[in-house]
């Protein structure tokens, strides 16, 4: 029995470290973006995903397609696994394209003035 929890517990612990760090690592935005641009399309991201519980979930934001003044971001949770895809415009509106939980009907969200961020 003691040789079995040996190998559980570190194992357990290696995956847990792989899910958290595979996002971190390995997904990246899109090149040539300004550093306001990738501010301004990350914070609408995450204040249109203001759950709490979402907040836990989601380990890392990107932006993966940008279309004029349109950005697409991508949140990811545990494992790299896509959580939410956000369509906005920034200080402006976005909307939920897709979300793997807590879907509610799809809704147009109007940003508050995020200057003070």
């Amino acid at each position: 029995m003691g040789k079995i929890i040996k190998i559980i517990i570190p194992t357990f612990i290696a995956i847990i470290i792989i899910g958290f760090l595979v996002p971190k690592v390995f997904i990246r935005d899109i090149n040539g973006l300004t550093e306001q641009e990738i501010f301004c399309a990350k914070v609408s991201a995450h204040q249109i995903l203001e759950n709490p519980i979402e907040r836990m979930l989601i380990l890392k934001t990107v932006i993966s397609k940008k279309d004029g003044n349109i950005f697409t971001t991508n949140s990811y949770t545990f494992g790299g696994l896509k959580y939410a895809t956000v369509e906005l415009e920034c200080n402006r509106q976005a909307r939920v394209v897709w979300r793997r939980w807590f879907n509610p009907p799809d809704f147009v969200y109007s940003h508050k003035d995020i200057s003070s961020y």
